[in-house]
């Protein structure tokens, strides 16, 4: 048997450390210690376990989910196209 598949969904968390982020698209923004962001849940395990970051407590200001021009999660990918997320 092998990894399961999907669905992931996103998790709210807060960085315990500095944290790095890369997508298809190329490098985006770091994520600041204390800060909150969002994490696939097939990442949160890890996240949880090396101490790089914790679930989110109740009443955090989420950022948003996916920046703008994604497709299917990348950013830039779905710039100038008329189906991608704004």
């Amino acid at each position: 048997m092998g990894m399961p598949v999907g669905p992931w969904v996103p998790v709210l968390m807060i960085a315990l450390q500095p944290l790095s982020q890369q997508s298809w698209a190329g490098q985006l923004a770091p994520i600041a210690a204390n800060q909150p962001f969002w994490a696939s849940s097939r990442d949160v395990p890890g996240l949880i376990a090396n101490g790089q970051a914790e679930l989110a407590p109740e009443g955090t200001v989420a950022p948003p989910v996916e920046p703008p021009h994604t497709a299917h999660g990348s950013p830039g990918f779905g710039a100038g196209t008329s189906n991608c997320s704004p």
